[in-house]
């Protein structure tokens, strides 16, 4: 079993009960688990009660000076694992910079030039490069900018989909539109029934209004499906139950606008162009359409729409084999290995992001430790450049969605280095400005130098 560290202890009693009458051998570092959301137990390492126990200590991808900013990085985590990754004896020679710009703008058109005189040097290919990004905000400017500068370039987003901005009473304007393009495709979907009812400030996420529900399914024998019509025409009642009704109106209402809408025309009307809420879920429903252009004559229909947008969105599987720049999360570069890495948003308050309410210190704790480990499983995927790039202002409006302490819209917001990079150890190099590094990068480049 590879990658135990991954598996929360659900999964990794299901192994146990697999392997009961086998011999198990697992595979795991706990300095790589970071996925927290499900619940990982890299603690099932250290408690497998292992027979024998193989320490794999040499690492075959990293250049010796990164191994050594990612072993002090991880160093200052309580929970690790007390085995330090050494350097392959034929690991090349790094090529390690800290950079600081002034804008995101800035940031994105510097490293742009950078990549693209890099694969014209011949130093990398397009898909031997990785842009990680903690999100959006410094992500898509580094992928249009690669575009504009005839770099080909992908964003591999996916996890983030449904976030967009608040609809009514916060709730995601994103998570909706996929609702209810399941429901085009299949209006008796119990699931996106349940969802469509709960996202509304009038039913609270209906958590009551669903009981009511359930309860006269319960006592009637009635399906829910029946149990709602009952609910829309008035048949069913309590006391509020015209909220939900409502509610259900609004959704036949914005069914009947999608009735016989297919291809280009539904993607237009559940996921509008402009609206940013809705972008991420737009270039993918425009992925599905393209990957089907070539049949001729056949519009994607609502089901089959529906079917691959949530497969992409809920199985997002990243490409390996590639001739393109890939833009990711840095969860997402797991498993990676590339010849150059770039990190952008090593900044302080979004590289760690630390919420400040999000509860006591041990999980404040753990919420770092995590983080730390994220950024050791980013910084070890390359082979040896590996560029760490920060900026020293943020609009207000960037600020503002970060959700940073004093962001606010029409103000610029100055922030600093990540606070990792103190903790890169003596051999992380020192920051030098955007305007330095480009003219000692291009200046190598042109004339040759490594």
């Amino acid at each position: 079993m590879d990658e135990y560290q991954d598996l929360n202890v659900a999964e990794q009693s299901v192994i146990d009960v697999l392997a009961e009458d086998a011999a198990l051998t697992i595979v795991g570092d706990e300095n790589q688990s970071i996925y927290s959301f499900k619940h990982a137990h890299p603690e099932g390492l250290s408690d497998f009660g292992s027979t024998k126990d193989e320490g794999l200590q040499i690492c075959r991808r990293c250049p010796h000076q990164v191994l050594s900013m990612a072993n002090s990085l991880i160093g200052h985590n309580d929970v690790r694992s007390d085995r330090e990754l050494l350097p392959y004896r034929k690991a090349r020679k790094a090529r390690v910079r800290v950079v600081q710009w002034q804008t995101v703008h800035q940031e994105a058109a510097g490293l742009a030039e950078v990549v693209r005189a890099s694969m014209a040097a011949g130093d990398v290919e397009a898909g031997g490069v990785l842009v990680l990004a903690p999100n959006r905000v410094f992500a898509n400017p580094v992928r249009d900018a690669l575009q504009e500068a005839g770099v080909p370039a992908e964003s591999l987003f996916r996890e983030k989909e449904l976030d967009g901005s608040g609809g009514e009473n916060g709730n995601p304007r994103a998570e909706e539109a996929l609702t209810l393009l399941t429901l085009a495709a299949d209006p008796e979907d119990l699931v996106a029934l349940r969802c469509w009812c709960g996202l509304s400030a009038a039913t609270s996420f209906g958590c009551a209004a669903w009981q009511r529900v359930r309860e006269h399914c319960d006592s009637s024998g009635a399906p829910v499906v029946e149990v709602l019509a009952g609910v829309r025409e008035g048949r069913v009642t309590w006391a509020q139950s015209w909220r939900l009704r409502n509610r259900l109106q609004q959704l036949d209402a914005r069914l009947d606008g999608l009735k016989e809408v297919s291809g280009r025309a539904l993607v237009d009307a559940v996921f509008p162009s402009g609206d940013e809420d809705f972008e991420a879920l737009r270039t993918t429903a425009e992925e599905v359409l393209r990957s089907h252009s070539v049949e001729a004559g056949e519009a994607v229909c609502a089901e089959r729409l529906a079917e691959e947008v949530r497969a992409r969105v809920g199985r997002p599987e990243v490409p390996t084999e590639v001739d393109y720049v890939r833009v990711m999360s840095l969860h997402k570069s797991k498993g990676l290995t590339v010849d150059m890495v770039v990190v952008t948003g090593f900044v302080a308050g979004v590289m760690p992001r630390i919420d400040a309410d999000g509860g006591d210190g041990v999980s404040l704790r753990e919420s770092l430790e995590e983080q730390r480990r994220l950024l050791y499983v980013a910084l070890t995927r390359t082979r040896e450049i590996l560029i760490l790039s920060s900026v020293v202002r943020l609009s207000g409006e960037d600020a503002h969605w970060l959700r940073m302490p004093g962001g606010r819209r029409g103000r610029v917001r100055p922030v600093g280095t990540s606070q990792f990079l103190r903790e890169l150890g003596p051999a992380a190099p020192k920051p030098i400005t955007g305007d330095v590094f480009l003219r000692e990068w291009l200046g190598r480049r042109s004339e040759g130098v490594a």
